[in-house]
């Protein structure tokens, strides 16, 4: 009799945890997206990008990230155009580089070092991606523009999170502007502005 209960009891609590596991990730598809810009007061260009990077939700510093990076990493995978996936890719680039910020603000340089890096391997994909769009012939000058004025926003925050970082992560900062900086400098050969 005891072990048929302590059998059903373990039963339960396996469904109650899989229901619960079913109700959070749900909540992470389906919850409204709403997007912030983040506070960049002094920063160094003259006049600031008006491009607003989306609200990044969950930073990787919490326990529930993993849940988002799997959505995230579905829905990649189930985008088949090629100019969608572009545009997904450069929304995540864009998310992780103002989570780099929030995460900078919170004085949490290893995380910041390496969610600006995949940023800009987010950034790098929507790149190749527009490519195979252009090569299909679907209309993407929208989207270059949105590339453009993205990398001219990511440079700012960049700048800003190299300010913040401790003396021993700039480099590693440093090493990401330089990135974005040859992205600005493909993007002008693969799409001249003059087409």
């Amino acid at each position: 009799m005891l072990p048929s209960i302590l059998y059903s009891i373990f039963c339960m609590k396996k469904y109650v945890f899989l229901f619960l596991c079913l109700i959070i990730f749900s909540i992470t598809i389906f919850a409204p997206k709403t997007f912030a810009q983040a506070d960049l007061t002094g920063t160094q260009s003259a006049t600031p990008t008006n491009y607003e990077l989306p609200y990044p939700g969950l930073l990787p510093d919490n326990p529930l990230y993993f849940l988002k990076a799997v959505r995230d990493r579905l829905i990649s995978v189930l985008i088949n155009d090629s100019q969608k996936k572009a545009e997904f890719n450069l929304l995540t680039s864009d998310k992780k580089v103002n989570a780099a910020w929030f995460l900078a603000l919170g004085g949490k340089d290893d995380l910041v070092v390496t969610t600006l890096s995949k940023s800009n391997n987010y950034f790098s994909e929507a790149v190749r991606m527009s490519q195979v769009s252009k090569k299909a012939g679907k209309p993407i000058n929208s989207l270059i523009e949105n590339l453009r004025l993205s990398l001219k926003k990511h440079e700012e925050v960049a700048k800003q999170i190299e300010q913040k970082v401790k003396k021993g992560k700039k480099e590693n900062v440093r090493t990401e502007i330089f990135r974005i900086i040859e992205f600005k400098k493909n993007i002008q050969l693969l799409f001249p502005q003059n087409q």
